[in-house]
């Protein structure tokens, strides 16, 4: 057992080491200018701007899962919080703090609007905890619908395409469309995500619902219909970190990380530049009417940017969770995560992911921030997927009755 704890540890050590490294030497290294192309030719030469992991992209593909990478290096974007946002976050100053238990206090949870740690100090004992409920409660939308392709391949198989449509609802720290800035519901939503498969056939009309509540001490909700059962099942709550249909993705993978932020301990492993794709052009809309190269993963190759990161290290207080470690790389300005990767409880990386990000029509105001695909990559079973989406954002009048079992039983007929 002792000799079993060591070895845990001394792996986690290592990929401290690894990680510091890499933004020691990043600091140091000339930037790649607008209009430089990166592919395996010279991307030895920046290395240190990317993940370790990511390397393999620019030279076999994962093994072939994508075409080995040759992107283009843009001016960088501006792509900052909307200003409502930032004013509601100006009030939070000096209101909220965090318990011994992680969890945040000083107020009713639904009053909470805006980021509720503005002005993070680093000297701050609890400033990567302050700033992970900050990555938590980020606007992202009112409410939105998402059409999107999820790609999958197989090592050595051809890749295979399924649709899925997409319903978004924040009932919590609402900035354009009413009720704002909360959605009350009688359960006490914060945010709820509808996915309905629609093809293949053998897949058609399967859903998946996933909840949080503004109670942050109440845990997840996941329901699933099974069209074969016509019957809506409840998903224990430690399903947030097994798999949805058909993806490398399990809840808490999404958007690079979206776990229930006191059920983790979080650690600063630095800051520094990376080379992330922060405005992507790659969408659903793009792809809808193209064919798909059945060797491999569609991937973006434009809109790459090199971004300020922080680089934070994630290790589950549970400890039958299945990841044992895990590791983003979290822009900024927008407070996303550029890329992600994950670790098994022996200490062997597991799976990787790129999350590109884009501006996009705000329906209901000025431009907000979305992902726009979500590229994952299981190394050890080598199976990846692509998520590629189109979103249409806010004034979509989505309500609490549309994201209920009800729906759910309606869409499956």
């Amino acid at each position: 057992m002792k000799r079993s704890v060591n070895k845990t540890v001394m792996t986690q050590f290592l990929i401290i080491l690894m990680v510091l490294c890499f933004g020691a030497v990043a600091s140091a290294q000339n930037l790649p200018k607008p209009g430089d192309r990166i592919d395996k030719s010279n991307a030895d030469q920046y290395k240190d701007l990317f993940p370790e992991f990511w390397m393999d992209a620019f030279y076999t593909g994962f093994d072939g899962m994508i075409k080995p990478l040759s992107i283009n290096i843009k001016d960088r974007t501006s792509n900052p919080m909307p200003q409502p946002f930032m004013d509601a976050t100006a009030l939070n100053k000096g209101k909220y703090s965090i318990d011994a238990e992680g969890y945040i206090a000083g107020g009713p949870e639904k009053d909470i609007v805006g980021y509720p740690f503005p002005d993070l100090d680093k000297s701050d004992p609890q400033f990567i905890q302050k700033f992970m409920w900050n990555f938590d409660y980020k606007y992202t939308l009112d409410d939105g619908r998402g059409r999107f392709f999820n790609f999958e391949k197989r090592k050595g198989s051809p890749v295979s395409v399924s649709y899925v449509e997409n319903s978004l609802i924040n009932f919590q720290s609402r900035l354009y469309d009413d009720p704002k800035p909360v959605y009350e519901t009688a359960q006490g939503y914060r945010n709820a995500n509808l996915l309905r498969n629609l093809a293949p056939p053998v897949q058609r009309n399967f859903l998946t619902l996933l909840i949080r509540y503004i109670d942050q001490r109440a845990a997840d909700t996941t329901y699933l219909y099974l069209p074969s059962m016509r019957r809506v099942l409840r998903g224990e709550a430690g399903e947030r970190s097994t798999p949805i249909m058909s993806s490398t993705n399990a809840p808490d993978d999404f958007m690079g990380f979206s776990g229930r932020i006191p059920e983790f301990a979080y650690e600063l492993i630095g800051e520094q530049n990376a080379i992330g794709l922060a405005d992507a052009q790659m969408d659903y809309d793009s792809l809808k009417d193209k064919d798909i190269n059945p060797d491999y993963l569609p991937v973006d190759m434009e809109g790459w940017e090199v971004r300020d990161v922080y680089v934070i290290g994630i290790t589950p207080k549970n400890p039958k969770y299945p990841q044992g470690r895990k590791v983003i790389w979290v822009d900024k300005e927008t407070m996303t995560c550029l890329y992600s990767a994950a670790w098994d409880r022996a200490g062997k990386l597991w799976k990787v992911w790129q999350v590109p990000i884009s501006k996009e029509e705000n329906h209901s105001g000025p431009h907000t921030i979305p992902y726009a695909t979500n590229l994952g990559i299981d190394l050890q079973l080598g199976y990846a997927t692509n998520m590629v989406c189109t979103w249409t954002l806010n004034g979509q009048g989505i309500t609490d009755a549309d994201i209920s079992i009800a729906a759910m039983r309606k869409l499956g007929r």
